[in-house]
Parts: structure tokens; C-alpha cells; sequence
């Protein structure tokens, strides 16, 4: 199980990222992130990060198989 965030802010495409904990791109700032949960895989956080923001994308370095498949 990998531990899943979102960026609560949109990158510049106004997407809101979803990265894995060990990922470093993910703000270190905890008030610009939000905890989606622990996953097998990326698509079920990406799903979770869908609930609340409707344009979410993966992270093309931490989760490349959900990079631009939302």
C-alpha cells in the first residue's frame, strides 16, 4: 500500500495533482496537500481526489500511470 495526496491548489492547467508520499514534487507545505489514503495503485486515489476537485491529474514523475488519464 502507497499513501496517495492531492495538491489542494491547481497547477498552472488547473489540474490539482495527485502524488505519492514518497514524491518530490509533493509541497512540503501539509496546508497545500491533502491526504487521499492508502492505495495499491494510483487510479483509486485518483478517483478518491475526483470527489472533490473535478480536473485531477497524476504526477508524471511519482505515478506516471495515471498521468494524463483522468
Amino acid at each position: 500500500m502507497t499513501l496517495y495526496f492531492v495538491e489542494n491548489q491547481p497547477s498552472e492547467s488547473g489540474e490539482y495533482r495527485v502524488h505519492s508520499a514518497n514524491c518530490p514534487w509533493l509541497p512540503e507545505d501539509p496546508r497545500k496537500r491533502e491526504i487521499l489514503g492508502d492505495f495499491t495503485n494510483c487510479y483509486p486515489a485518483l478517483v478518491k481526489a475526483k470527489e472533490k476537485f473535478d480536473e485531477v491529474n497524476g504526477c508524471a514523475h511519482c505515478v506516471p500511470d495515471c498521468y494524463r488519464i483522468s
